[in-house]
């Protein structure tokens, strides 16, 4: 497969024309997928590079409101553009000046002028322009004038239900992690570094990985889950701990991976780790031995699913 081509539309113009993904892409869930797919197969038959544009913050964040969490960082989202096969990724600077421009103005501008759009594929509840005051209709509408072709993705449904960004996120926060791994087609993610911590889980002989998260990820409600952690191109079976370690009395919410089998310094390493499965919540163990048992009994546990996860070449 081919290096995937970036091209930051802040600096640079498309040298040539194309068929481009629209939306904010919070996930790359099934239902993002669909709409790539739909993005290839026009990109085929008219001969020209499959695109996607990708805003390099989130457009709320942008705009100045509330901070939002994510289910896909910005680097991720280029990561995932490419394994999927698209061709060509588009960066662009969501600011106060762009959120002003109107529908007509973001086509001409930036879809025709900097992208060479001949194809625009969108989801069925896809808004552009100041306001949200552009929808598919307005897409349709100057198709003639600009000389491009609308495709509108169906929506993908898991368990009679669509698949959205909102669903992935209430499933991740109810602990429903088949809901939300099902919905994404992958294990759900994040990355961080590892940072020194109070060492404990080695004093109770099973080292963690403190984790200071690469970007402001939404993570799954507190407790312990069955993980894949990786680094450096090595996959671990691992559990990780979210939340507060109740057990002594520590307030501080944290993020520990116990890399199964692993022996070594991850210290300044960056890892990636994915929620396979919720274990069990956090509870205050009544002493140290009662808690190192249930450890033991967590990792048995994991041992348990490896098999099932090596056939799924997920390890």
């Amino acid at each position: 497969m081919k290096a995937m081509q970036i091209v930051d539309l802040n600096k640079e113009s498309f040298k040539g024309q194309c068929v481009v993904g629209l939306g904010n892409f919070d996930g790359f869930h099934l239902g993002h997928q669909s709409i790539f797919k739909n993005v290839k197969a026009l990109a085929k038959l008219k001969g020209v590079s499959s695109a996607i544009l990708i805003f390099k913050h989130h457009t709320k964040v942008a705009l100045g409101k509330k901070e939002k969490r994510y289910l896909t960082s910005f680097e991720d989202k280029i990561a995932i553009a490419e394994k999927l096969g698209l061709d060509t990724a588009f960066l662009l600077e969501f600011d106060n000046s762009f959120s002003k421009q109107t529908p007509q103005e973001f086509i001409s501008l930036i879809l025709k002028e900097k992208m060479g759009v001949t194809g625009v594929v969108v989801g069925e509840n896809f808004l552009f322009g100041h306001k949200a005051s552009g929808n598919i209709q307005t897409l349709k509408d100057f198709e003639k004038e600009f000389q491009y072709e609308t495709i509108i993705a169906n929506s993908v449904y898991y368990q009679d239900e669509m698949i959205s960004s909102t669903r992935i996120r209430n499933a991740l926060c109810k602990k429903k992690l088949k809901t939300a791994n099902a919905c994404l087609g992958r294990f759900y993610r994040i990355y961080g570094n590892v940072v020194h911590g109070k060492h404990r889980g080695r004093k109770l002989g099973f080292p963690t990985a403190n984790i200071q998260l690469s970007d402001n990820y939404l993570l799954p409600s507190s407790g312990v889950y069955l993980t894949i952690t990786s680094f450096d191109g090595k996959k671990f079976l691992s559990m990780t701990s979210i939340g507060e370690n109740i057990t002594f009395n520590e307030r501080d919410y944290k993020i520990e991976s116990h890399l199964i089998d692993f022996n070594g310094n991850l210290y300044g390493e960056k890892i990636k780790i994915e929620f396979v499965e919720f274990i069990r919540d956090n509870i205050k163990f009544n002493s140290v031995e009662e808690l190192i048992e249930q450890i033991k009994k967590d990792v048995n546990y994991a041992r348990k699913h490896e098999k099932n996860l090596q056939k799924q070449s997920f390890l």
